[in-house]
């Protein structure tokens, strides 16, 4: 089977996520074309990440996409071919596809349709074999379909729950991630899903190798109950379950003293320049 080249299907979930557009994807081409021409060898991912128009974690889950991508691309042309032996029925090649797209999304995990057919009893071990087999040596294969290259779910960058709106952005400490989460509104029980539902994204999209570096920027928050606190108790908890710290920034005097009893007065900041400095300082 002539498969699709892994750089092409990058090339077009980076156009699909609106990381370049296809003007610029042209123009990259070109330069790395004529790069290759002059015996330097980069992809357009190393392209991407080293002038910073891809973060690197943004990068491995396009990746990941890729794979599932490539092997989606097979499964339909299997489905294809045991839909004309008659094999398996259009619903059952249906029904595969979406429990694929399900465990992709929902767990991020990668499984193959016909696997799924198979221990579903509806196709043994060794009809899957020959199918992949005879697949595989297919050529050419039908193009990709579009519906392929659907946008890679990103971490939101804005969440609002009830009183508390929650803004993400990212810093970087010698060379290091730090997440700065910006807090306005109300911290209390009924909004603190909003914060919940943030770190949540947060955590799903930090790299497995590094430790976690939270900073809170409570300039705008204009109130925060007892139980607010006790979510920020929660929030270095899981820090440090991560390796990492965690730093606030701009409390109220009044907030101090209620912080003291749960260890958190001494981890503020009145600037955010002087916690990210802290945060260069750890390594």
């Amino acid at each position: 089977m002539a498969a699709p080249s892994r750089g092409g299907v990058f090339a077009r979930l980076c156009v699909a996520n609106k990381v370049i557009t296809e003007e610029e994807l042209q123009g990259y081409t070109a330069y790395l074309e004529d790069l290759q021409a002059k015996g330097v060898k980069q992809t357009l991912e190393e392209f991407l990440v080293g002038t910073r128009k891809l973060k690197p974690a943004q990068a491995e889950k396009i990746e990941f996409a890729v794979e599932f991508q490539l092997q989606r691309h097979e499964d339909k042309c299997c489905l294809k071919e045991l839909l004309r032996r008659e094999q398996v029925t259009e619903k059952q090649a249906h029904d595969a596809l979406a429990a694929q797209t399900k465990r992709f999304r929902e767990k991020k995990v990668i499984l193959s349709t016909l696997d799924l057919l198979a221990e579903n009893s509806i196709l043994t071990a060794d009809v899957v074999d020959k199918v992949r087999r005879e697949v595989r040596g297919e050529e050419p294969l039908p193009e990709l379909a579009t519906d392929f290259f659907a946008p890679v779910t990103e971490a939101p960058q804005r969440i609002t729950r009830g009183q508390i709106t929650v803004l993400r952005r990212e810093e970087t400490a010698s060379g290091r991630p730090v997440c700065v989460l910006e807090l306005e509104g109300e911290l209390d029980t009924n909004s603190s899903k909003g914060l919940d539902d943030m770190l949540t994204a947060v955590e799903e999209d930090w790299p497995e190798d590094e430790s976690m570096r939270l900073v809170l920027d409570m300039t705008e928050l204009r109130s925060i109950s007892d139980s607010g606190i006790d979510i920020l108790n929660a929030l270095q908890s899981t820090a440090r379950q991560r390796g990492g710290v965690m730093r606030l920034v701009g409390v109220r005097e009044d907030v101090k003293q209620a912080l003291m009893l749960v260890g958190l007065a001494d981890k503020t900041y009145a600037r955010l320049d002087e916690a990210i400095a802290y945060m260069r300082g750890i390594g």
